[in-house]
């Protein structure tokens, strides 16, 4: 299994977790940095870049946001997903300096565990989930 297919299969466990069990008020969304550009493409000092890339970071797209982000009672709570082996970037550990500077709080986490323990200490509310079949599609993954 790919490095991005296993990231990719825990951070939609994490999501099926966190769409039941964040209390009413907090919410969550998903940052969808890391996706390749395609399409049209002109040429920058040099190298190819598409015009969608272009056009992103003039809207603010910013390299190594954080994969999720938690809102609740006016705390930032970032999640970066890795797998079991995975490594933050260069992009990733300099937003993580920005965001904590901030006053973010910020999480490498690699399982549904990881999100439950990190939100259970932040937010007293957060339900604690049973093993369920998304956690068990994760742990055989």
């Amino acid at each position: 299994m790919s490095h991005n297919h296993e990231e990719h299969q825990i951070q939609c466990a994490i999501v099926t977790l966190l769409d039941w069990a964040l209390p009413a008020d907090a919410t969550f969304f998903a940052v969808p940095n890391g996706e390749k550009r395609g399409g049209k493409t002109v040429t920058v000092r040099g190298k190819k870049v598409p015009l969608s890339a272009i056009r992103l970071k003039k809207e603010g797209v910013k390299a190594g946001v954080a994969d999720i982000l938690v809102l609740w009672a006016g705390r930032a709570i970032a999640m970066e997903t890795k797998t079991r082996n995975g490594r933050q970037s260069p992009e990733q550990k300099a937003w993580q300096a920005d965001f904590e500077r901030a006053g973010g709080v910020y999480h490498i986490v690699r399982s549904v565990d990881d999100v439950q323990a990190v939100l259970a200490a932040i937010i007293p509310t957060f339900k604690a989930k049973p093993n369920t079949g998304a956690e068990r599609a994760e742990e055989a993954a």
